[in-house]
């Protein structure tokens, strides 16, 4: 999958299928592909020369989604009428075209002759853009919600009223309750929104309140190393002669552990701090669901108000046959007498509904609440295995440069006391041998001297001349001429 350049050139493919997701270069060129298909968005070289492309509008229409497309080939596609200024209208980004780099009096011959297609695209990817960025900040959202442990309180009032789990009883009281029901979710949601907004204002305060954290407890480390890398720089150069390796060590440890000191202070002053920020959104999460429960209390005692003054005029219509007051007309006489049949079980039906809502509440305010003091913990415990970890990698580094600056030092002394003499004793050989050499050559050349330049000259011209054989006239006289 991490597969950037990707070469299928000269083969029998008829369609492109499952290619790398971060493909960068392609080359599928001379094969028999009808049309280009499946591309990734990451594409930057594309080669399709040579194949059986036929409909060369609607390609063209295809590649002008990929921006990052700058290098295309396309020539040798016979099925189709090629035009270069459409294509460079429509892939605003490519830099190169069939082998050649498009000048900018091509790109402006171009768009000055597709000027409305060049101005459809602008603003097509315009949008795009925009999308791209409202998508990122939907998304940074909903990661900043989901750490806060707030997504399933915007579809509380679903989860509380679902819309394919009506109860057949409870149904026959919608009619009265329309406005009950109305005020009833407009209560709910201001209360939601509201408690969303201060938990979204308190993740803030603690994401500051962190990062205020890590940026001190890293500054303190910079630090420490820095005067660590001081005192061993000092000691590597010899400006510490009165310290020994296992005083340097004992400095350098106590730095660390100086700092380790500061950090658990600094640790416990951020988890008290940290710690009162989460207390504060759990008080106003518990305020909040206080709200909902008194309002699911009002709501039920609502219910039972509507149903019994229900009874009471359903009683009296069918008593006196008058005419029922507004409402009263959409429940039938049967329904009446089903509301006197079963009114305690209506009533209990009412109470249960009540008590869901209440478990359901509770079930939420669980997860709200648990979460914000897990994430405090988990935090706090996470910065506490750190700087542990922190801290015994730099001792452990600490000793192990000890040992190295041992080890080398006693190397430097073990050749001072054995290879330095050794090495003096063969130096002076050496120059023994050599003057010994210079001696011998001396003396032979005193008792056997080298010849002078001219009995050199004369000696070899005696013995030719005695060995050679007599020359004649004419050898000489070439000779002569030679000469």
């Amino acid at each position: 999958q991490g597969l950037t350049y990707l070469d299928l050139s000269y083969n029998q493919i008829e369609c492109i299928e499952q290619l790398p997701e971060k493909l960068e270069n392609f080359n599928i060129a001379s094969n028999l592909i009808t049309t280009i298909t499946n591309l990734p968005p990451t594409i930057q070289v594309l080669n399709v020369a040579s194949n059986k492309l036929s409909n060369f509008a609607k390609e063209i229409e295809y590649l002008s989604n990929f921006e990052h497309l700058k290098v295309i080939v396309l020539k040798d596609n016979t099925g189709w009428d090629y035009d270069q200024d459409w294509v460079i209208s429509n892939l605003l980004h490519l830099e190169y075209l069939n082998f050649e780099w498009i000048s900018q009096p091509m790109r402006q011959q171009a768009y000055t002759r597709y000027e409305g297609r060049v101005q459809l695209l602008t603003d097509k990817m315009e949008t795009r853009k925009q999308e791209l960025k409202k998508a990122e900040g939907d998304a940074k959202q909903l990661e900043k919600e989901q750490r806060a442990h707030i997504p399933s309180l915007r579809h509380l009032w679903t989860l509380l009223f679902p819309p394919n789990s009506k109860d057949p009883l409870l149904t026959k009281l919608e009619p009265m309750l329309t406005v009950d029901y109305k005020n009833h979710k407009q209560a709910i949601e201001a209360i939601v929104q509201h408690l969303i907004t201060k938990i979204l204002e308190n993740q803030e305060k603690l994401d500051a309140e962190r990062d205020l954290f890590l940026t001190r407890v890293q500054e303190g480390k910079d630090l420490i190393i820095a005067e660590c890398q001081k005192l061993m720089r000092q000691f590597q150069k010899g400006k510490m002669e009165n310290t020994t390796h296992e005083e340097l060590q004992e400095k350098l440890i106590f730095l660390q552990v100086h700092l380790m000191d500061q950090l658990d202070e600094v640790t416990k002053d951020f988890e008290r701090g940290y710690t009162d920020l989460g207390t504060g959104c759990v008080e106003q999460a518990q305020s909040s669901f206080a709200q909902l429960r008194d309002l699911e209390s009002k709501l039920s005692t609502s219910m039972q108000e509507k149903l019994g003054n229900a009874a009471r005029e359903h009683i009296l219509l069918c008593t006196t046959e008058g005419e029922g007051a507004d409402g009263v007309e959409e429940i039938t006489e049967e329904d009446i007498q089903e509301l006197l049949q079963d009114k305690e079980e209506l009533s209990n039906r009412i109470i249960g509904f009540r008590d869901d809502h209440l478990n359901k509440l509770d079930a939420q305010e669980d997860i709200l609440i648990t979460g914000v003091q897990k994430d405090a913990h988990s935090l706090v415990a996470d910065i506490h295995a750190d700087n542990l970890h922190y801290s015994r990698s730099i001792i452990a580094e600490i000793l192990h440069y000890i040992s190295f600056s041992q080890t080398k030092e006693g190397e430097i002394l073990f050749r001072q006391k054995h290879c330095k003499p050794r090495e003096q004793e063969c130096k002076n050989t050496q120059a023994r041998f050599e003057s010994m050499a210079k001696k011998s050559l001396s003396e032979c050349i005193a008792i056997d001297p080298q010849p002078t330049r001219e009995s050199q000259d004369v000696e070899p011209q005696e013995t030719i001349s005695a060995e050679a054989p007599e020359q004649t006239d004419t050898q000489i006289v070439s000779e002569e001429a030679l000469a």
